[in-house]
């Protein structure tokens, strides 16, 4: 059976902070929608909780934008639909 998306991205979110030395006390994923030119697409929301979010931003916010950025190109490999990923600290 596959893995639903939100188990993907808490595993490899998870991940990704374990190996950045970020320490989180928790992070939640919801499943929203969003449409963008009258076509709806599945938004996943991430809020992490941690005392290091200038770190996950970085300058300018290129840090959460590229977090960003690798997560969706992940959900994309796992289910081959375009999928919106919002990070917030």
């Amino acid at each position: 059976m596959p893995k639903k998306l939100e188990d993907v991205l808490q595993e490899t979110l998870a991940s990704i902070l374990q190996h950045l030395g970020v320490t989180f006390q928790k992070f939640k994923v919801e499943k929203l929608k969003t449409s963008l030119e009258g076509k709806e697409y599945p938004l996943y929301r991430i809020d992490i909780d941690t005392d290091e979010a200038s770190l996950l931003i970085g300058y300018h916010g290129e840090t959460i934008y590229a977090l960003q950025q690798i997560l969706k190109t992940i959900l994309w490999n796992e289910s081959g639909e375009n999928i919106f990923v919002v990070v917030d600290v």
